[in-house]
């Protein structure tokens, strides 16, 4: 998904005493929905330890359409299934950890009505220093790996896509520019991977991006996606302007108190 979350305590001492204070560090807030702008919107709920347990998107009219479980062995994930809007299974992934890292998620399409769907998708995780830094995708009708780099802070700040060479035209370079304030999904640990399309992405979860532009090695255009944010008290995104190529979209989010 790629950043583990550090709990700091920090403690106080008072010269004249000799009483040790603790400061309770906040937890991350949890996403409860995500409206767009065309009234469709996403549902998070979660499960008493905090992991992510449904989510679940609907219509404008609030209409169930597409609802995702994830399934946990001590606090691991190692399972999640996709259903439609008919209650079919969809699509399901299963997430495969060794020494405590998630090192591959291996995805079956069951949509039958998908060109793509006798594909199942594999990736594989490769660390350095317990972070993810190379990425390697097989399905779906594609295959690639992928480079990473972080700042100190941990945010993903550039990913260097590569094809097969027969599909080097396609190679890119992703670099990303980040706020310094609260990612709204903080409290996923790891961040969770969608595998189903090509567009997968592996993003931060630390800070917000505000500039993501990707270069086609190729031809050298570019794409640039511009976010703008606005922040509640507790500086976690509660508006969300989403702009590329001329279009623009809006998106509220709502949290669990």
């Amino acid at each position: 998904m790629k950043k583990l979350l550090v709990f700091i305590f920090a403690l106080a001492f008072i010269s004249c005493e000799t009483q040790e204070i603790s400061i309770p560090v906040q937890k991350p807030k949890m996403v409860k929905r995500i409206i767009r702008h065309d009234n469709t919107s996403t549902i998070y709920k979660y499960n008493t330890d905090s992991t992510l347990s449904q989510m679940q998107y609907l219509s404008a009219s609030s209409a169930p359409l597409y609802t995702k479980y994830f399934f946990y062995e001590n606090g691991i994930i190692i399972k999640s299934e996709a259903y439609d809007f008919l209650n079919r299974l969809d699509f399901e992934e299963l997430y495969i950890h060794s020494d405590g890292q998630l090192k591959e998620i291996q995805a079956k399409n069951h949509d039958t009505e998908m060109i793509k769907a006798p594909n199942d998708i594999n990736i594989r995780f490769n660390y350095t220093n317990k972070v993810i830094t190379s990425i390697e995708y097989e399905g779906a009708g594609a295959q690639f790996k992928e480079f990473l780099k972080y700042d100190v802070a941990g945010n993903v700040v550039a990913i260097n896509r590569e094809y097969n060479p027969e599909n080097a035209i396609s190679n890119t370079e992703t670099k990303y520019t980040y706020d310094d304030k609260n990612h709204p999904f903080k409290s996923f640990n790891p961040i969770l991977i969608a595998s189903k399309f090509l567009d997968f992405e592996l993003k931060s979860n630390v800070n917000n991006p505000i500039m993501k532009v990707t270069t086609f090695l190729s031809s050298l255009d570019s794409i640039l996606v511009a976010t703008s944010y606005e922040y509640d008290a507790n500086l976690y995104p509660i508006e969300i302007v989403e702009s590329v190529v001329g279009r623009t979209s809006q998106f509220t989010y709502e949290y669990y108190e």
